[in-house]
């Protein structure tokens, strides 16, 4: 019976939460260095990001009023001239029912469902489009990139791409309490979930502020977070 009292105990199954939360930030402090969009997934020595690899790009970025199409391609240069092509409109996926790259100027969004075989520099170059089309957007959005190395496990990528770090802070903000509560709403009660949203956001508030003191704040309008393919959805 003590067991199945401890199972209807949410608010010791809140704090738990709440302690592995504090645990996680104070391991990875809840930022990664601007920087990291650059670099691509170390594999060691020897790695298969020596070899080429099928990639897919996911995702939608809101750009801002009055954005050109001409001015979208010049953002994406990098990743353009790595596939040896001017326009997004040559570089088709490997997947035919995919579209590729689109610009939508009605919706004033670009539309990336896109799969491709790259090797070791891709990621980097990606990075730099990204960086490049940050600040021509209006909101900050999320594109998933994931790797299908042919002998290893496959690597999911966070991109988030916004017109200022700030916006990308927020972003990011939302999206992790908006995943947590669902999750955790699924066993505990509203109360409790309150609890720990209240805590996630306090931890970034507490993450912005330093990283206004280091200055961090101001270096990037993109960051990218890798997760091992495990972390991709919360259950």
């Amino acid at each position: 019976m003590a067991a199945h009292g401890q199972l209807n105990a949410p608010n010791v199954i809140a704090d738990d939460i709440t302690g592995m939360l504090l645990q996680l930030v104070n391991t990875i402090r809840l930022r990664e260095p601007a920087c990291d969009i650059l670099d691509a997934p170390n594999y060691g020595k020897g790695s298969l990001r020596a070899m080429r690899m099928e990639v897919h790009v996911h995702g939608n970025v809101f750009l801002g009023r009055g954005v050109r199409l001409s001015q979208v391609e010049l953002a994406l240069k990098p990743w353009l001239e790595y596939l040896d092509v001017e326009t997004i409109a040559e570089a088709h996926s490997l997947e035919r029912e995919e579209p590729g790259l689109q610009f939508d100027t009605r919706e004033r969004t670009v539309n990336i469902c896109w799969t491709g075989e790259v090797g070791r520099n891709f990621h980097a170059q990606l990075g730099q489009a990204f960086q490049n089309l940050g600040s021509l957007t209006e909101y900050a959005s999320e594109v998933e990139v994931t790797y299908y190395p042919e002998n290893g496990e496959d690597e999911f990528h966070q991109m988030f791409v916004g017109p200022t770090p700030e916006a990308i802070h927020e972003f990011r903000r939302q999206c992790v309490t908006e995943d947590i509560s669902a999750m955790l709403s699924r066993h505990l009660g509203k109360a409790e979930v309150e609890q720990v949203s209240a805590l996630v956001n306090q931890l970034f508030d507490q993450d912005w502020a330093t990283r206004k003191i280091t200055g961090e704040h101001s270096l990037s309008s993109s960051t990218v977070i890798p997760l091992h393919p495990r972390n991709k959805h919360l259950h």
